[in-house]
This record gives C-alpha cells, sequence and structure tokens, in this order.
C-alpha cells in the first residue's frame, strides 16, 4: 500500500484527467489522480453498483457505468491546496478496504470511512502547527484512547472530550474533569495557561503525559497523530458517533498538515494527580480581585508528586 508521502510524491507527476492505480489486496480496483477539470480524485472500479453517497460542499460524488458496464465510484476535491488531507484520505480509505472479499464489504468500508472523512476537507489549508500544539493534541488524543475508551466506552469518552471544542477543561464526564498537559521527558514545570484550567467547585485531575519527539523513522503502535486518529476511529461502530469525532478533529485542521499528524512521539509516562481544595493551584476565589485578568502560572512536576493517585481512584 503506497504512503501518504509516497502519494503526494507521485501526484506531482500527474496531469489533468491521469490516474494510478493503487496496489491493493482488495475485490475493488482503487485509483488516485485529477479528473478532467484538475480536481484531486480517488476512485473505484467494481462489477456491482457502489452505494449511493451524498456529496458535500467541499466532495463531489461522481457514479455511475462505464460503456463496459463497469461501475465507478468517484470523489472528487472541490476545494485547491487539499493535496495533504487527501493524501491520508487515500491511505485511509484504501487501507479500509483491503483484504475484504466481497465488492459489497468493501463497499461498506468506503461507506463508513466517508461519514468520517468527509467532515476533514475544510477550507484552511498549508497550516502551519507549533511543537507544542502538535504534542499538545497528541496527548489529548493519547488519553482518549489508552485511558478515557477503557473506562467509559467509546461513545461516552468521545463525547466528554472538549477541549477541543473550546472548553476549560479537556475531559468532562459525570461529577469529575480532566486537564491535559503534554511536556518533555526534561521539563521540570508544566504551565497553566489560565485560572480556569483547575479551577471547580468539583474534584478532578491533572493529567501529565510525558513524552519525547522522535524522528521520522521511529515506528511504534500510536506515536503520531494520524495513527491514534485511525486506532479510535476503528473502535467506533456508529456513523454518527464518527461524524461527531472528525469533526471535533476537523475544527483543529490538523489534517491540512502532512508533517503535523506524522511527527512521531515515544510515551514515557502518563501520571495522574488529584486537584482538590489541597492541591496548589489559584482559583478565581485566592485570586481576589476581578480586575485580575490572564492569569498564567507554572507547576513544579517533582513537587506534584504527593497529589499522585491511580488513574482509576
Amino acid at each position: 500500500m503506497i504512503s501518504t508521502s509516497q502519494l503526494l510524491a507521485e501526484l506531482k507527476e500527474q496531469k489533468k484527467g491521469e490516474q494510478k492505480k493503487f496496489n491493493t489486496n482488495s475485490p475493488l480496483a482503487a485509483y488516485f489522480g485529477y479528473n478532467n477539470n484538475g480536481q484531486l480524485r480517488l476512485s473505484f472500479l467494481s462489477t456491482t453498483k457502489p452505494p449511493k453517497l451524498e456529496p458535500t460542499k467541499y466532495i463531489n460524488i461522481v457514479q455511475g457505468p462505464d460503456k463496459t458496464g463497469a461501475f465507478w465510484l468517484c470523489f472528487d476535491v472541490l476545494l485547491p491546496d487539499q493535496e495533504n488531507v487527501f493524501g491520508a484520505f487515500c491511505e485511509n480509505i484504501v487501507n479500509s478496504i483491503s483484504y475484504t472479499v466481497t465488492e459489497e464489504q468493501a463497499y461498506l468500508a468506503i461507506r463508513r470511512q466517508y461519514a468520517k472523512w468527509k467532515a476533514l476537507f475544510r477550507s484552511s489549508s498549508g497550516v502551519v502547527f507549533s511543537k507544542e500544539y502538535v504534542q499538545g493534541l497528541f496527548g489529548e488524543l493519547l488519553f482518549l484512547s489508552r485511558f478515557m475508551i477503557g473506562k467509559y466506552g467509546v461513545e461516552r469518552a468521545i463525547k466528554s472530550w472538549s477541549g477541543v471544542d473550546g472548553t476549560s477543561k479537556d475531559f468532562s464526564i459525570e461529577t469529575i474533569w480532566y486537564e491535559l498537559k503534554t511536556i518533555g521527558t526534561k521539563s521540570p514545570v508544566v504551565h497553566i495557561s489560565s485560572i480556569s484550567q483547575l479551577d471547580s467547585d468539583n474534584e478532578g485531575r491533572l493529567v501529565i503525559n510525558k513524552v519525547e519527539a522522535m524522528s521520522d523513522e521511529y515506528d511504534c503502535a500510536d506515536c503520531c497523530i494520524k495513527s491514534l486518529f485511525n486506532s479510535i476511529s476503528n473502535q467506533i461502530n456508529d456513523e454518527e458517533l464518527e461524524t461527531i469525532f472528525a469533526e471535533k478533529i476537523a475544527s483543529t485542521n490538523i489534517f491540512s498538515n502532512d508533517k503535523a499528524v506524522n511527527m512521531k512521539f515515544a510515551v514515557q509516562s502518563m501520571t495522574f494527580y488529584k486537584v482538590d481544595n489541597d492541591f496548589p493551584r489559584l482559583t478565581r476565589r485566592n485570586v481576589g480581585f476581578s480586575e485580575i485578568n490572564n492569569v498564567q502560572y507554572s507547576l513544579s512536576v517533582e513537587s506534584l508528586k504527593k497529589y499522585e493517585v491511580n488513574p482509576n481512584d
């Protein structure tokens, strides 16, 4: 199977109307390239009629028989400068049909993947992300994958992830909340960017992930945003929930930057700290003055040891 980086390199050599066949073990023939209008195209060829799929503002669907009686299903990207998202889309959707046995099974897999990926094509492209931002988003997805889904189930876990939607806490469910901080393995402090991050009348958890940036050649399970996205997506069996998860990811525009979604990290630890009235934090109450705004502070990681708790406490 071709990788995203290989696909992007080969797209540069293709012209309008040209498509190249994927080398994949699937009952469907798969192709990528450009349509006659110069728009990015992913297409599938079969002997059976594909399911009817609805186009979106950003993706047009072209399907029907050709002169030989074979059937085409084509996804045309209507936005310019979407090569990075398109490459990841192709890699993911073609992988989903690999080793399916029948054309019907393959089309079912495509339908599910399309429900998720159509949300990821946005008007923004070429966005530059700082390493700190990528590291932070990686940490949230890591926590979602390794802790929240196991404790609360995939649906409740995904719906509890609200930091990406702009709330002050990264996750909140039932009466508890979780605030994530992902730092380098040698970082002595964590930075709290606002009073509201650790301020609450309810008990919560500060979760500190320690990670190390790795080379592009590093290959470990769930070591980048793209692999975590795929891992979590594969656990979803509901089309509506797939769309909710994809919309959350799409709001970050992270898939517009291939380097960002493939940035590799090695995870050293994930540590939980109990945040209650005894925890060293600034709150609206102890700051005391309503005139004070935009409060930021740092916590020494070493000094927080006595507040460590078991993840399931």
